[in-house]
């Protein structure tokens, strides 16, 4: 009998010990290894912002050679060419600092005009970048900084008044859960503050951003217009003032997302704007980015998250093939393989 209990009570500590190592088990860190572009030349891009995969063709925003968008072949990352020529003549651009690329179509607006230039994937596989279609959008309100093409119209992230307007046959507003007219913050900081990435899924009819400073998501319904918004422990954007010092924002925040399926991903940093003022101050050499990609459901419920061992500044999440492509802010791209079983 007394043998009996005493097994009992050892399977008992062990089961508390599998339990509680189990509770203590840390993420996996998902390791970076380069990916290289094949090109007959160098490629130099000066300040890489973003980029998008669609249909076997990967596009990154970023100037190089007097042009604004660098295209890629995907998955082989061979070179095609470059789109959207600087400057003020026909098909030119002052300047982009987003675009969109929805089924068989790239979708440029440039940051201060009220035109949609649109090119067609065959078109650029052609080599042909100059077939564009330009048309008139007088329900635009510059400056274009963060948009999305829906069925419904051009869904933008506003820098004024609500937070999203969807411009198109028709003009649909969703006001925020706190308004832009904040009192106690100056207008000129509003639009830095509460912009953000932006993606929408056509098969759940789901709009959502997020802030690039502050820990703020929406997920938009565009067909009922109901939202839900959800705010992390860093809270709403707001300034820091450190001394005689005023940041905009306190937080770094959301810097790129993409939903996948019916969930959305994340790339998420949370870091200190005052810790990172220090640094600079201290002359250390800042890198932007983030090494944090969150996993939600469209509900907003958090999954999980993927841990990176080093910062990118946007991603792509190839299913097929099974890993996230990464884009570090020195215009390196990176693969971060999704099964780490594989070598």
């Amino acid at each position: 009998m007394s043998k009996y209990r005493n097994t009992i009570y050892t399977l008992f500590l062990l089961s508390i010990c599998i339990t509680s190592c189990l509770g203590r088990r840390e993420s996996v860190v998902l390791k970076s290894s380069p990916v290289q572009i094949i090109s007959d030349s160098s490629i130099f891009i000066k300040n890489p912002k973003c980029f998008k995969v669609c249909d076997s063709l990967l596009f990154l925003l970023g100037k190089g050679n007097g042009r604004l968008i660098t295209v890629l072949s995907y998955p082989s990352m061979e070179y095609v060419g470059q789109l959207c020529r600087e400057g003020r003549g026909p098909n030119e651009f002052l300047d982009i600092s987003c675009f969109d690329v929805v089924n068989d179509s790239l979708y440029v607006i440039p940051t201060s005009a009220q035109d949609i230039h649109i090119i067609s994937l065959n078109d650029i596989r052609n080599k042909d970048f100059d077939a564009w279609c330009i048309k008139k959008v007088n329900s635009l309100v510059p400056p274009n900084l963060s948009y999305s093409v829906t069925p419904f119209g051009v869904a933008s992230v506003m820098a004024i008044g609500s937070r999203i307007r969807i411009s198109g046959n028709q003009i649909k507003e969703s006001e925020y859960g706190v308004p832009y007219d904040n009192p106690r913050i100056n207008k000129l900081y509003l639009s830095t503050l509460w912009s953000g990435p932006v993606d929408y899924s056509v098969e759940y009819n789901t709009l959502v951003t997020a802030t690039f400073l502050g820990e703020v998501i929406e997920f938009i319904d565009l067909k009922t217009f109901e939202r839900k918004v959800v705010v992390g422990k860093e809270g709403y954007p707001d300034l820091l003032k450190k001394g005689k010092t005023i940041s905009v924002g306190k937080y770094d925040g959301f810097f790129d997302l993409q939903i996948v399926g019916d969930k959305l991903y994340a790339l998420y940093s949370g870091e200190s704007r005052s810790e990172l003022i220090e640094s600079i101050q201290s002359g250390k050499n800042v890198e932007s980015g983030a090494k944090s990609i969150r996993i939600y459901n469209l509900s907003g419920e958090l999954l999980e998250s993927i841990n990176l061992d080093t910062k990118i500044i946007g991603f792509y999440v190839d299913m097929e093939n099974g890993f996230i492509l990464g884009l570090s802010n020195w215009n390196n791209f990176l693969k971060f393989r999704l099964n780490t079983n594989e070598k």
